[in-house]
C-alpha cells in the first residue's frame, strides 16, 4: 500500500507540473502572436463628425459633404454605419482612428447622451495624445451657452455657423492641412 500510495502522489505531482508547464507554455504562445491593430479594418479618416442627429441635416451632413468634396475623408455615421454592425466598435474604430474630430455643439448635442460619450471619447484621446484633437463647431449656441455645460470646452475657439457652413469648412479645413 505504501507503495501505491507513493506512486498516486507521483502522478499527482506529474500532473499538476504538465498543468503548469502547460499555462507557461500557453503564455509563451500567446506573446509571440501579433494582436490585431484597434481601427485596422478602416484607414484613419481626417475627421470624425460628432453630431446629434438633429443638427445632421442642416449642419453635420452639409459640412461632410464639402470636406469630401475637397479630397478630405470623413467619418460620418450616415455613410460608415451599415445594417447589422456593432455600434459601439464601429464608433470607437472611428474615434481612435480618426485624425480630428469635428463636434458639432448645439443644444441638441447636450441634450444627447450617445454625442456627449462621442466627445468625451475625442477628449480623452487629446488628453493622452497631448494635442488638438476637437474642433468644435458652434451651432445655434455660444460661448455663454457652451460654458453652462462644459467650461473646459468653451474655453476652446470655435466657428459659429451663424458665420454660414462656408466659413465654418474653411476653418476646418486651415487645421486639416496644416496637421
Amino acid at each position: 500500500r505504501a507503495a501505491q500510495a507513493a506512486n498516486q502522489q507521483v502522478a499527482i505531482a506529474k500532473r499538476d507540473l504538465e498543468i503548469e508547464l502547460g499555462k507557461v507554455n500557453l503564455r509563451s504562445r500567446l506573446s509571440e502572436l501579433t494582436p490585431p491593430e484597434f481601427g485596422s479594418e478602416q484607414s484613419a479618416a481626417d475627421v470624425f463628425i460628432c453630431h446629434a442627429s438633429e443638427d445632421k441635416d442642416g449642419v453635420a451632413g452639409p459640412i461632410a459633404e464639402t470636406l469630401t468634396s475637397h479630397d478630405f475623408t470623413v467619418w460620418i455615421d450616415e455613410s460608415e454605419l451599415r445594417l447589422g454592425d456593432r455600434l459601439l466598435d464601429k464608433i470607437d474604430t472611428g474615434l481612435a482612428a480618426c485624425r480630428f474630430g469635428v463636434v458639432i455643439l448645439s443644444p441638441n448635442f447636450f441634450r444627447k447622451n450617445w454625442a456627449r460619450r462621442e466627445l468625451a471619447g475625442l477628449a480623452a484621446r487629446e488628453d493622452a495624445e497631448d494635442r488638438k484633437i476637437i474642433l468644435p463647431v458652434w451651432h445655434e449656441i455660444d460661448q455663454a451657452g457652451i460654458a453652462k455645460h462644459s467650461p473646459t470646452l468653451a474655453a476652446a475657439l470655435g466657428v459659429s455657423t451663424h458665420n454660414g457652413l462656408d466659413a465654418v469648412t474653411k476653418e476646418i479645413e486651415k487645421v486639416l492641412r496644416n496637421e
